[in-house]
C-alpha cells in the first residue's frame, strides 16, 4: 500500500461532536462517492466501489466474528470452561484469517491515509471537495486490522488551506447498521487498548 504524503490531519468535527464521541486517529484507506438520497437505492452502496475478493472476505469475518462473540458470551454464562475453550478456537481463526488478508492486501496499491474515528464518523483528508451537507458513501479500510466498513454518510464540513494540497473532510455517519455500529465500537476500543499499550 502506498502512503499518502506527511498531511497534518486537521479534525474538522464540530466541538459539540468532539465531546460526544471518543474518537481514535488510526491508518486507514478510504474512497467516499457521491450517493443518491433515494430510499431505493439505500441498499446499493456497495455498487459504488469495486469491492476485491479480500475487502468482502474481511466484510464478513468482522460480521462473523460479532456473532460468533455473543455466542460465546452465553455458552460461557452456562459453562465458562467451554465458553473459553471456544474462545481460544475464535482467537486461532482470526489470527489465521488475518495472515491470509493481510498477505494479499500488501500488494494491492491503495493509499494509506491517518484519519480520525468516532462512533458519529470520520474526520479525514482527502483529494477531492464535496458540498457540506450532501450524500456520500465511503469504503473504509481500518488498519491495521484490514476492516472493510462501506458506511452511509453525510458532509459535515469541507475545508481546504492554501498550505494543504488536500481538503479536510469530516463525515457523519447515517442511518448505520446495528451490526456496524457494533464494529466500528470493537474497533476504537481496541485501538484505544493498542495505542495505550505503546505509551506503557
Amino acid at each position: 500500500m502506498r502512503a499518502m504524503r506527511n498531511m497534518p490531519n486537521q479534525d474538522t468535527a464540530s466541538e459539540p461532536d468532539r465531546r460526544k464521541y471518543f474518537r481514535v486517529a488510526c491508518d486507514a484507506t478510504i474512497e467516499i462517492k457521491p450517493r443518491t438520497d433515494d430510499p431505493a437505492d439505500s441498499g446499493k452502496i456497495n455498487d459504488l466501489f469495486t469491492l476485491s475478493k479480500w475487502f468482502n472476505l474481511r466484510a464478513a469475518m468482522s460480521s462473523l466474528d460479532l456473532e460468533a462473540n455473543h455466542l460465546i458470551r452465553q455458552i460461557s454464562e452456562n459453562d465458562k470452561n467451554i465458553g473459553q475453550f471456544l474462545q481460544i478456537i475464535n482467537q486461532k481463526v482470526n489470527l489465521l484469517a488475518n495472515i491470509i488478508v493481510e498477505n494479499q492486501q500488501a500488494d494491492e496499491q491503495d493509499t494509506v491515509t491517518r484519519i480520525n474515528i468516532s462512533e458519529g464518523g470520520i474526520a479525514t483528508p482527502y483529494p477531492l471537495s464535496f458540498e457540506e451537507d450532501s450524500l456520500v458513501a465511503a469504503k473504509v479500510t481500518l488498519l491495521p486490522d484490514g476492516l472493510g466498513l462501506l458506511l452511509p454518510c453525510r458532509i459535515k464540513a469541507c475545508q481546504k488551506t492554501d498550505s494543504d494540497p488536500l481538503y479536510q473532510l469530516n463525515l457523519g455517519f447515517e442511518n448505520l447498521d446495528q451490526s456496524v455500529q457494533q464494529i466500528v465500537s470493537r474497533f476504537l476500543a481496541k485501538e484505544q487498548r493498542r495505542q495505550l499499550a505503546k505509551k506503557t
